[in-house]
């Protein structure tokens, strides 16, 4: 299933949930379709920053994206959920298996089973980039949380997909795809840096090296113009998340700047 035009915003589960729910009440308001809260660490309540964006916000779709299940256990993440009560066909639940050392498609499995039990009216997502667990996306998730996609890259990350959902006889998957976005004349840096950073990780390297090692990755903007000339190549092949990248990840106005600033022009 690809995307039609749809466009979300991802922020970071750093910021708190009252800061985040003001950020998805405010992304509402700019017109976007989805807001994606990015977890890193128990601590960061990523599930109270969920409840209160899904309490201030009327329509717009509410996900996770995604629980690292190398810091969170599945069971952990459904008693969560399942006692905020958080159960709505507008939720996505994302999982993947972070730097598990083992076992990662076990523990993908484990994860959407999980929360399929815990929130049954929500939609369960799967995220990663690697073939095995792209294939699974394809055979078990209801949507795809890819990320660090070039046009090429998506085109093979969705061939890959359909395929694990033909192998399972079911419908292919949502796709939404997390693309980093940077606005100024030093935007450019900003989301080469973002690539540099994300290759200490082993996985990473090998998708970064597959892809051809691109410079970077998202859209490196001055005017809304560069905008939507550098979405065009991704334009209804997945819905794009777009993750604003402050020079400082602790700036809310900046943030909202952001946000705004990336908001859908139609």
């Amino acid at each position: 299933m690809a995307g039609s035009g749809r466009r979300g915003v991802g922020v970071d589960g750093h910021l708190g949930p009252e800061a985040i729910a003001d950020l998805a009440v405010l992304a509402e308001a700019c017109g976007y379709d989805n807001f994606w809260i990015n977890v890193n660490a128990r601590e960061e309540n990523a599930v109270r920053a969920f409840e209160l964006s899904a309490k201030r916000t009327k329509a717009m779709e509410i996900a996770i994206g995604v629980f690292p299940l190398d810091r969170y256990t599945p069971e952990q993440i459904a008693q969560d959920v399942k006692a905020a009560g958080l159960s709505d066909p507008r939720f996505i639940f994302g999982v993947g298996a972070g730097r598990t050392p083992s076992g990662r498609l076990g523990v993908d499995r484990r994860g959407v089973a999980a929360l399929r039990e815990a929130s049954p009216k929500s939609r369960v997502a799967i995220g990663g980039y690697g073939p095995q667990v792209l294939g699974l996306a394809g055979e078990i998730a209801d949507v795809v949380n890819l990320n660090w996609m070039t046009p090429s890259g998506l085109a093979w990350a969705t061939e890959t997909i359909q395929e694990g959902a033909r192998r399972a006889g079911r419908p292919m998957p949502a796709l939404y795809l997390y693309h980093r976005v940077a606005q100024g004349p030093d935007a450019a840096t900003i989301l080469a840096e973002e690539v540099v950073k994300y290759r200490t990780s082993a996985s990473q390297m090998r998708h970064q090296a597959v892809m051809g090692n691109p410079p970077w990755v998202g859209v490196a903007a001055e005017t809304r113009a560069d905008i939507e000339a550098q979405l065009a190549p991704y334009r209804g092949a997945a819905t794009l998340v777009l993750k604003p990248k402050p020079p400082n990840r602790a700036d809310l106005p900046e943030w909202r700047r952001l946000i705004e600033f990336f908001a859908p022009s139609g």
